[in-house]
């Protein structure tokens, strides 16, 4: 029960006091009215109340409700909140609530109360209306879940979504637009969206909207947006007006993505594109059918296949090629896909059928998540005419150069053969102790000059070597103190014969044991002191050496020792005009042209410091004279050397006592090396046998088993290699010592001999020890020795 109370309202007489018409008319109004006390119990009900409540009369539910708030509100406290509200304002406007109908549904009604009071200032009575708003409801619902779902969704697209008003205001967004811009929902709502896009930018997107007509309401627009960080992006959006009846635009809706990255790709390619305008080159992309369509086509390609832009576009990119290039499709496409770049030889065809060679390269590429491809082809119809031509200038001058080799190779053993013979004759006189000193001296000028002869010979073939590219470094460990003393033990007597002081200095520490090429060294060193002995008549010549550096070749290798060679003299020195061209093959000086020579020494010197990783220079000696300077990198030795005993001078005089029978084939076609070979080594006590062609060796060999086999390589009928394949076949012949003596020197030659089964190479000219070593070491020899005469 709710108490009475006073309210100082307007007074209305009772419904009971009402005219019969008033109560007849309320009864039948549409609307639901009613009349009840404050306690909870109606008092009057129209026939559409009682319809609302699902009453088939009034009189039905005036006798079935006897407590409003727990019979008729689904929630009995709205009847108590009513009941506040009317004791505050005296009335209730559009209250919505749900109620229970007599058949169990809940549905929602509108409810407007007036409190009444009677005479006693107290409420008597509320007078109503009511009213089912479940429809508009369950409508309302619908719309609610509806914009829900949407709300939803448009959170999902991964796009920017935004509405705004003609003035540009944004009225929605999306949860996107927000990420993207990474400012508050808040913050954008109400801000005008131009104020997001830069400079010129701004009229573009502006331009897009006031196109926008009924009849086209939508158009796409690229443009820039500027980040709160200030960065600067490009956008593409989808721009949609809608209008009210009149055509006016209400608002707008956007839809934009970020393509940046696509956009970037573009004015890249837009920019290659008109700096390779005149170059040929085709995009295509792929379709369903698996081939790739022309999109594009440069006026280069114009140029050079005789199709207008055009006629291509659309058309499959086999049009432009040969029947032969289509078996290359597969694999360039295979590339394409797995985004790498493809590049081959191609025969192109033009528009009238001509098929021409070019260079094609495929760039894969990624457009608007399309599989597409860049073409570029360049026409070498020119260049493949220049090739073919370049082709037969570098056969001929191969089979020039393969001529020219072939002709040193034939002179080099058709002088070496004949020096053999001279040299090897001459020093067996040197060891004849009957020969008078006169005689001895001869003798000893003819071997010197033999020597001179073969260092001429040498210094021709070793710059032919050098030019061919076929010198390469012999690197090993040896002892660089003992190197120089060597080296001025060789020199000393020339220079005492000359009258001039030779003397060699070492500044600071020198390392010992190093690691490079000392053959390289000594050539280069000779040649410069050999000339500087030469040149000069009187004074002194110089050879200093000092460490100047020592550095780290590599993070991960030893310490390299960077070596200064100077070699000085006071001979007459070389003039400006003439140092210009002092490294080059075949230049002689002023003095060379009198004292004689080839001209190589220092060309050959200087190659070989290049390729040993140094350098070789001339500089002027201050108070006269000359001066080179030679950098030579060395790496130290693995380990130390073992010391290096000086031999006395002298010569083999024959086999030890007691040694058993020596046998010694010599194969050769020319009757004087066997001669000379002979006349060598029986003095000595060696059995000797001769064979003057392959097959007469191989007989000599069946029948006579010689311990050891001097094989000269170049033979008529049967030459050295066969017959030392064969005589490894036979009996015997897998023991046999085989050393090939022969004048061929280059080194692939010597390669080439030793690959044949050979033991030991021995080149002509050769000294007697050399080959009585070489024997010695092979067979486990002995030998008896006797002072030089």
């Amino acid at each position: 029960m709710c108490p009475a109370k006073h309210f100082p309202k307007e007074k209305y007489s009772s419904p009971s006091t009402a005219s019969l018409d008033y109560q007849d008319m309320l009864m039948h109004a549409p609307l639901g009215c009613f009349q009840s006390t404050p306690e909870g119990k109606f008092i009057f009900v129209n026939h559409a109340m009682a319809s609302i409540h699902g009453y088939d009369s009034a009189e039905s539910m005036l006798e079935s409700v006897t407590d409003i708030a727990s019979q008729i509100y689904a929630e009995p406290a709205d009847r108590g909140r009513i009941t506040r509200l009317l004791e505050v304002h005296g009335e209730v406007v559009n209250h919505e609530c749900r109620i229970i109908r007599r058949d169990g549904y809940e549905i929602w009604v509108s409810l407007n109360i007036r409190a009444v009071t009677g005479s006693d200032g107290l409420i008597s009575c509320w007078h109503g209306f009511v009213s089912d708003i479940t429809r508009r409801k369950q409508s309302q619902e619908m719309q609610k879940k509806h914009h829900e779902k949407l709300d939803s969704f448009l959170r999902d697209i991964p796009a920017m979504i935004c509405c705004f008003n003609p003035q540009g205001v944004i009225t929605y967004i999306n949860q996107q637009y927000c990420d993207y811009f990474g400012m508050p929902q808040e913050e954008l709502l109400g801000s005008i969206f131009l104020d997001l896009i830069p400079g010129k930018d701004k009229e573009i997107s502006q331009q897009n909207f006031t196109s926008l007509t009924t009849e086209h309401p939508v158009k796409t627009v690229e443009h820039r947006v500027q980040l709160p960080d200030g960065t600067i992006r490009w956008h593409r959006w989808i721009d949609r007006a809608v209008f009210d009846e009149a055509g006016t635009p209400e608002y707008y809706q956007s839809v934009g993505l970020d393509i940046t990255e696509i956009k970037t790709q573009q004015l890249k390619l837009e920019s290659i594109f008109e700096a390779c305008k005149d170059i040929s080159f085709v995009i295509a992309e792929s379709c369903p059918e698996g081939d790739l369509r022309i999109t594009d086509f440069s006026p280069g390609a114009e140029s050079v296949h005789g199709y207008q832009k055009q006629e291509v576009v659309g058309q499959s990119v086999a049009m432009l090629h040969s029947r032969e290039d289509l078996e290359k499709f597969p694999e360039i496409y295979t590339s394409i896909r797995q985004g790498r770049v493809w590049r081959g030889s191609m025969f192109m065809q033009r528009k009238n059928g001509q098929v021409f060679p070019a260079l094609f390269t495929v760039y894969p590429l990624e457009i608007e998540d399309r599989l597409s491809a860049l073409g570029v082809a360049v026409d070498i119809s020119e260049l493949e005419e220049v090739r073919r031509a370049l082709q037969k200038a570098k056969e001929a001058a191969e089979a020039a150069s393969q001529a020219k080799s072939t002709f040193l190779a034939n002179m080099s053993h058709g002088i070496r053969t004949p020096m053999n013979i001279i040299m090897g004759f001459a020093r067996i006189m040197e060891r004849d102790f009957s020969l008078s000193r006169q005689h001895l001296r001869q003798v000893q000028t003819i071997s010197r000059n033999a020597d001179n002869l073969l260092r001429i010979l040498n210094d021709i073939l070793d710059m032919s070597s050098i030019e061919a590219g076929q010198v390469r470094q012999h690197a090993e460990d040896f002892d660089l103190h003992h190197f120089f003393e060597q080296l001025m033990g060789m020199l000393l007597s020339r220079a005492d014969s000359r009258g001039l002081e030779l003397s060699f200095e070492r500044a600071g520490y020198i390392p010992r044991y190093v690691h490079g090429d000392q053959g390289m060294l000594r050539q280069i060193l000779i040649n410069l002191l050999d000339n500087a002995l030469k040149f000069t008549s009187r004074g002194w010549v110089k050879c200093s050496i000092k460490n100047i550096q020592a550095r780290s070749a590599a993070d991960d290798s030893p310490d390299v020792f960077k070596l200064e060679f100077r070699v000085e003299d006071t001979g007459p020195g070389i003039s400006s005009d003439e140092q210009e061209n002092l490294f080059e093959p075949f230049y002689q000086t002023v003095a060379g042209t009198q004292e004689g020579g080839t001209g190589l020494g220092l060309a050959i010197s200087l190659r070989y410091s290049r390729i040993m990783g140094g350098d070789l220079w001339y500089e002027n000696r201050q108070g006269g004279g000359s001066c080179f300077c030679l950098h030579v990198p060395l790496l130290p030795a693995c380990r130390p050397c073992r010391d290096v005993q000086e031999v006395p001078l002298r010569m083999v005089s024959g086999l030890a006592q007691g040694s058993s029978p020596v046998r010694v084939l010599v194969v050769d076609d020319k009757q004087d090396n066997r001669s000379m070979l002979l006349a060598l080594l029986k003095p000595l006590g060696f059995q000797v046998r001769e064979a003057a062609e392959g097959a007469e060796a191989l007989q000599v060999f069946e029948h006579w088993l010689p311990h050891a086999v001097l094989m000269d390589m170049r033979m008529p009928v049967m030459d050295g290699y066969e017959t030392t394949r064969r005589i490894r076949l036979m009996q015997g012949g897998e023991k046999v010592c085989i050393v090939a003596v022969t004048a061929s020197v280059a080194h692939e030659h010597i390669n080439d001999i030793l690959a044949q089964g050979v033991d030991y190479y021995l080149g002509k000219p050769f000294k007697p020890d050399e080959l009585l070593d070489i024997l010695k070491e092979a067979l486990g020899l002995s030998y008896t020795y006797s002072d030089m005469p």
